[in-house]
């Protein structure tokens, strides 16, 4: 009789314990975010020059806005990772030669002229032929995770 009692009372103190544990779980959950603002300072009349003698000179002064991630718990202090975009005209940033360059996580960053210069190469445009194309800039948390795009400039 005392063994049965014995492993009652256990059963018992067992389901108690397991019972009565919560969960206090603190979850994150995002809640918007403003999309980056991309402004360039070209020069030569919004014409960039690429001539490959000027390939290690600045091309175009990209800045843009921080995104101002927003989750329940306040401003996300995560580092935001930005990569720039660059495709063709009137692709809508969805051809498969997208040419796509990470940057620091600064709010700024100058393209040199061999930098674009071998972006368009690679999206398929001519040398030494005038051309059109689009960039703007993805901003993301972590692995893209809830990216966020800024206005397109041409």
């Amino acid at each position: 009789m005392k063994f049965l009692i014995k492993n009652l009372l256990f059963v018992l103190a067992v389901l108690l314990v397991i019972t009565s544990c919560k969960k206090v779980e603190n979850k994150a959950v995002f809640e918007g975010g403003t999309p980056p603002v991309l402004t360039a300072s070209i020069g030569n009349g919004g014409t960039v020059p690429l001539l490959i003698a000027n390939k290690n000179k600045p091309a175009l002064d990209l800045t843009w806005t921080n995104p101002d991630y927003m989750f329940n718990t306040g401003v996300s202090s995560q580092d935001v990772t930005y990569t720039i975009q660059l495709d063709k005209a009137g692709a809508n940033f969805s051809s498969p030669e997208l040419q796509e360059k990470s940057v620091s996580k600064d709010l700024s960053y100058t393209l040199t002229v061999g930098e674009i210069n071998t972006m368009l190469t690679k999206l398929g445009y001519p040398e030494d032929q005038e051309g059109m194309f689009e960039i703007r800039l993805k901003s993301s948390l972590g692995d893209n995770a809830v990216a966020l795009y800024s206005n397109v400039l041409t």
